[in-house]
């Protein structure tokens, strides 16, 4: 059977509809709903959720009273505490004046000064010196002032006797340069000597030349003969006597040349001794200076021996200061007064422990111990009567494990801290549950790991 077609014209009652507009309690729902939903987003994206780890909780048996005993002797000069006064763990109870102690610290502290006044001064004189200075400053006077002087006379001596061997060195060529020298100046005398001798000779000679022409005019052959073996004696004497000369005279020259290498050495032996003196004053510097260093060494070393001595004097000195060993009760057997002397390691008063706060023993699953560390927060319950909760904090973690009886399960300790006040006190050897707060995460994150949005 065919449906039946109208005329468009004929719908007016849904053309109205369609156009007309929604009624406004559906829009102001729309945004309560859409107003809701983002306060719920805000909400789970800004609230926190504790993550924790569970175990099991045991309350510690109270620790026993602590005898308090001073680790110096001396007189008591002052009492911070009463009977009965609660105090906490290093808190101060008694001071101790122990004068001897006082005067060793005055003692050690006198002489590390002065040592480090002395090393100072050396540190100053090192540096002085290695900067070829020759005055300290004003400040700086006695033994480090007299070391310098010396050092300064030493180098001034090294100095004159480079500058004297320098002085005879120019002494001497002053004299080869300016001066005759006494072996040429006799061979130059001999010279001339036997010159003088030739031109005797010489004339000697012409006369029996001259006499020789006389006599052989005359005739007198024996008179000529004489005559002229004279005149050959007279010629060899000229000639031995040429020799003579050409002899000395090679003589001048050897010697001359001498005097030219003596010349030579003496300005090398000049220089020689000019480089002397500056490296017999750095030679002498760089030793004054590495003996400083030396010395310097060796008081830094007896320095950090006195400051060692010191510290341990000032450990010393702070157990003047008796302080409390742990948290608990003052209890005063004996009556104690400013001015009493104590002694070494005698118990003075003691320390009973205070209830209000006691430790905890948390056995942790071995899956879980990763997740903890010190400090974290601590939630316990216990069932005194009714359940009640307390609060708490981890204080320290042990890795060894412990297994259960049956060998199944493998079990970490974690001691804790507990706020035993205000509620039913728990007594040594209670347990109860316990959950450790190990992470926090928003609300809006959880949601969506359940849901495995996030994976």
């Amino acid at each position: 059977m065919s449906q039946p077609i109208r005329d468009i014209t004929e719908l007016t009652d849904s053309v109205e509809m369609l156009e007309k507009n929604p009624p406004k309690f559906i829009k102001l729902f729309i945004y309560l709903v859409l107003a809701i939903l983002v306060s719920a987003l805000m909400w789970a994206y800004f609230s926190k959720i504790d993550i924790s780890t569970k175990g099991s909780a045991t309350i510690q048996s109270s620790t026993a009273t602590v005898a308090v005993k001073p680790k110096v002797s001396g007189e008591i000069n002052d009492i911070k505490i009463k009977q009965g006064e609660k105090v906490h763990r290093g808190d101060p109870l008694i001071g101790i004046t122990n004068k001897q102690l006082e005067q060793e610290k005055k003692h050690v502290e006198e002489n590390r000064d002065k040592l480090d006044a002395e090393i100072k001064s050396l540190n100053i004189l090192k540096d002085v010196i290695e900067k070829n200075q020759s005055k300290l400053p004003v400040d700086v006077e006695g033994s480090i002032k007299n070391e310098l002087d010396s050092y300064l006379k030493q180098k001034d001596l090294l100095k004159n006797e480079n500058k004297n061997k320098i002085a005879d060195f120019t002494f001497r060529l002053q004299v080869l340069n300016h001066g005759k020298d006494e072996v040429i100046n006799n061979l130059e005398f001999e010279i001339e000597a036997i010159k003088n001798q030739n031109d005797i000779l010489k004339i000697e000679k012409e006369g029996l030349l001259k006499q020789n022409k006389i006599i052989k005019n005359e005739n007198i052959n024996q008179e000529t003969e004489a005559n002229m073996n004279k005149v050959n004696q007279l010629d060899s004497q000229i000639e031995g006597n040429l020799k003579s000369i050409l002899i000395k005279q090679e003589q001048i020259k050897n010697r001359t040349q001498e005097i030219a290498l003596e010349k030579k050495v003496i300005n090398e032996n000049i220089r020689t001794q000019e480089s002397n003196i500056q490296d017999s004053v750095e030679s002498l510097r760089i030793s004054k200076v590495s003996d400083i260093s030396k010395e310097i060494d060796e008081k830094k070393k007896q320095l950090s021996l006195l400051q060692q001595d010191i510290n341990n004097i000032n450990l010393s000195y702070e157990q003047t200061v008796i302080t409390a060993p742990k948290d608990g009760v003052i209890e005063m057997p004996n009556l104690i007064k400013i001015g009493d002397m104590i002694e070494q390691d005698k118990e003075v008063l003691s320390i009973s422990p205070d209830e209000n706060t006691n430790r905890v023993l948390l056995y942790i699953n071995s899956e879980e111990i990763n997740k903890i560390k010190t400090g974290d927060k601590i939630k316990y319950t216990f069932e005194v009567g009714k359940t009640e909760t307390y609060y708490g904090s981890v204080v320290q973690i042990y890795h060894d494990p412990v297994i259960s009886k049956n060998k199944d399960t493998t079990f970490f300790v974690v001691e804790g801290t507990i706020e035993n006040t205000g509620k039913k006190k728990l007594r040594s050897g209670s347990t109860g549950k316990a959950a450790i707060v190990v992470n926090q995460k928003n609300i809006l994150s959880l949601i969506l790991e359940k849901l495995d949005v996030l994976n």
